[in-house]
C-alpha cells in the first residue's frame, strides 16, 4: 500500500488572516485586510478609470458645456473624455470653439486627473479633504507608480501636485507674456 503525501496548505488569503489574527493587535488586522491580491488593486484603479470617463462622458453631454448650449454628440464626448484622462492627448474636436467655458474647464481637469494619474489625484483629494491615507490606498498607488516601497507616498503625492502647478504657472505666464500684444482684448 502506498502512502499518499499529504495535501500541502494552501497560504492563507486576507479573511483568514483576520479571523487568525482576530486575537491579536488591531495592527494586525489592518496589516491583513489592506493584503489585497495586485489583482484586486489594479482592477479597483480600472474601475476607477471607468467611473471617470462615465462622468466625464455625462458632463460633457450636457447643455452647458457645449458653446451653442447643446452639449457634444456622445460619441465625441466620449472619445475626448477618454483621451482626455487616458492622456493620449487626440481630439475629434476644438475645444476653443465647441465647449463653452464650463467644458473647457471639465476638459482641464479631466486631463490633470489623467496627466497626474488618478490613483494619484485620489490621494491628493483625500489629503486636502484632511482624510487619512489607508494602507490600501498607498499599496495600490505604489503598484500604480512601479514604487519598490511605500514609505511617504502621500507626501510625495503633494510634492508631484504642487511641482505641476508650479511648472503649469510658469508656462501660463510665459506663454501670456509671448502672445498678450498679438492677441488683445
Amino acid at each position: 500500500m502506498s502512502e499518499q503525501p499529504a495535501p500541502k496548505k494552501a497560504r492563507p488569503t486576507a479573511p483568514s488572516l483576520v479571523r487568525w489574527s482576530s486575537t491579536g493587535s488591531r495592527a494586525h488586522r489592518r496589516i491583513a485586510r489592506a493584503r489585497l491580491p495586485a489583482a484586486r488593486r489594479a482592477l479597483s484603479i480600472l474601475g476607477g478609470l471607468m467611473l471617470l470617463i462615465v462622468a466625464g462622458t455625462i458632463v460633457l453631454l450636457l447643455p452647458i458645456s457645449g458653446a451653442q448650449g447643446r452639449g457634444l454628440p456622445f460619441q465625441q464626448a466620449l472619445f475626448t473624455t477618454v483621451s482626455a484622462v487616458t492622456g493620449t492627448g487626440l481630439s475629434i474636436i476644438t475645444p476653443a470653439t465647441e465647449l463653452s467655458f464650463f467644458g473647457q474647464v471639465v476638459l482641464l481637469l479631466l486631463m490633470e486627473i489623467g496627466g497626474l494619474g488618478f490613483v494619484m489625484t485620489s490621494i491628493i483629494v483625500f489629503r486636502l479633504l484632511g482624510r487619512r491615507v489607508t494602507l490600501a490606498e498607498r499599496l495600490t498607488l505604489r503598484d500604480s507608480l512601479g514604487l519598490p516601497n511605500n514609505r511617504n507616498l502621500a507626501t510625495l503625492s503633494v510634492l508631484v501636485l504642487t511641482g505641476v502647478l508650479l511648472i503649469e504657472l510658469v508656462g501660463a505666464v510665459l506663454l501670456w507674456l509671448l502672445w498678450a500684444n498679438r492677441f488683445p482684448g
